[in-house]
């Protein structure tokens, strides 16, 4: 692929990245910019927590499959490190979006697509991690982080020695960038003001 190729799928990813779920799930069902309510982020859990179970998942699987599809475009079109340079750029577009003034989610979900298309049994396992600390901690962040972790230990490091480095170094840039994302709930994990998540609203038995 020509270099003005790979600046075309590089712009297109950010721009897909960006296209944001969450403003158009909540604009949607109550006419109303989910970024004013809650912790000011258009992610799923935000969705999750002011709107409910079905348009958190919603938002949910549609940042998953902006990661899906930007990243198998970038595989198909230019192999391996196109679908990274695509991936990456679409994590970044869900954070910054261009057409939302720069507020967006904090990339988790897209990343979670990303991962699926690169090593998709590793990501699996990953998601599964993610929940179960979600599940016994309630805290969304500290579980998203923890996938993340998991996805660089069980996909990324194995690679680092085999013919698939790059896997490594490209989960460890996608964790830089979420964990960037995630700074001021690191800092409420650390000093014990984190919000937990009520599992009664995953199991759809209450509204946030």
């Amino acid at each position: 692929m020509a270099v003005i190729g790979w600046i075309v799928v590089a712009a297109a990813s950010y721009v897909v990245g960006g296209l944001s779920t969450g403003l158009w799930v909540s604009s949607r069902i109550k006419g109303l910019d989910v970024r004013r309510f809650g912790s000011g982020s258009s992610g799923a859990t935000n969705v999750l927590r002011t709107l409910g179970r079905g348009p958190g998942l919603v938002t949910f699987l549609g940042d998953v499959l902006k990661g899906v599809a930007v990243t198998l475009a970038g595989l198909l079109l230019g192999g391996p490190w196109c679908a990274c340079l695509c991936g990456f750029l679409a994590v970044a577009g869900n954070i910054w979006p261009l057409t939302a003034q720069f507020k967006g989610g904090k990339g988790v979900s897209t990343a979670a697509g990303v991962f699926l298309i690169l090593a998709p049994w590793q990501t699996l396992l990953a998601i599964v991690i993610a929940f179960t600390v979600i599940y016994l901690t309630r805290y969304v962040s500290l579980g998203s982080l923890a996938g993340l972790v998991g996805y660089l230990l069980i996909a990324g490091l194995p690679g680092l020695f085999a013919h698939r480095a790059w896997l490594f170094w490209f989960a460890l840039g996608i964790n830089a960038l979420v964990c960037y994302a995630h700074r001021q709930n690191i800092q409420r994990l650390l000093s014990g003001n984190e919000n937990r998540i009520d599992l009664a609203v995953l199991t759809g038995h209450k509204k946030a």
